[in-house]
């Protein structure tokens, strides 16, 4: 059997049609029901056919949107495709601005790109985790990515069809590009008088005439600083964490 089309109500009917076969041989046939004219259905059945023939076709599932970026979260950060400090970022980011709206409780399957954008909405006016107001674009931008970067890989996993928060959805809202402030020469002195006797003047002063970054700095060890030599080697780095 290929495919066959069932009658169920007045403007219902129910597709069958086979999708390969299971592991003992036996052939694996997949049911779906649609609304509409006999014509329509049977112009349903010709495109899931075409992609059964195409491999493209995704079998249904009932699986969340949190409950797959959830997932995909602990499968990047064992894989270590992530680091500690970027996983507990994203972590925040789902626990706050993903479970707590309507688009964590979606069906993946039935994800839209106007769902995304409706969530960016409510991000806009209500997306801080105590509800207090709204957050930046690019804090959305942010949260957006990770969202889209779980779909994608349902996509290649063939869990969805596609990505409806990826390239051909809903993009990620625009933010407008800052120049980054360099401090002038002239200031160094005050930053350096103001700091003076601070716990963390040492690390402002190896920042500023190193150009080191704060994971460098924070692992520094005496053995990698040479004063004969006025040298330092950047060996290693570490990020703080909550854990």
């Amino acid at each position: 059997m290929r495919g066959s089309i069932a009658k169920r109500g007045a403007e219902s009917w129910r597709l069958r049609f086979d999708v390969g076969a299971h592991p003992n041989g036996k052939r694996k046939v997949q049911s779906v029901t649609v609304r509409g004219t006999k014509r329509q259905a049977q112009a349903k059945l010709a495109e899931l056919l075409h992609s059964v023939d195409r491999g493209t076709y995704v079998e249904p599932n009932k699986i969340k949107v949190v409950e797959h970026v959830r997932a995909r979260l602990t499968q990047w950060q064992s894989s270590g495709k992530i680091n500690e400090k970027t996983a507990e970022r994203y972590r925040e980011l789902i626990e706050n601005q993903i479970a707590p709206f309507p688009i964590a409780s979606k069906v993946m399957q039935r994800l839209k790109p106007g769902d995304v954008e409706e969530w960016h909405a409510a991000l806009r006016t209500g997306g801080r985790k105590d509800g207090s107001g709204g957050i930046s674009a690019r804090t959305i931008g942010h949260v957006h990515r990770i969202l889209s970067k779980a779909l994608k890989d349902a996509v290649k996993f063939d869990l969805t069809v596609r990505n409806a928060a990826g390239r051909e959805g809903q993009q990620a809202p625009t933010v407008e590009a800052r120049e980054v402030e360099i401090l002038p020469p002239e200031k160094i002195g005050d930053v350096i008088t103001k700091l003076r006797g601070r716990a963390i003047f040492p690390k402002v002063i190896l920042a500023l005439f190193t150009g080191m970054r704060r994971g460098e700095i924070a692992a520094l060890r005496w053995r990698n600083v040479d004063l004969a030599g006025k040298t330092i080697s950047v060996r290693e780095s570490i990020e703080e964490t909550k854990a």
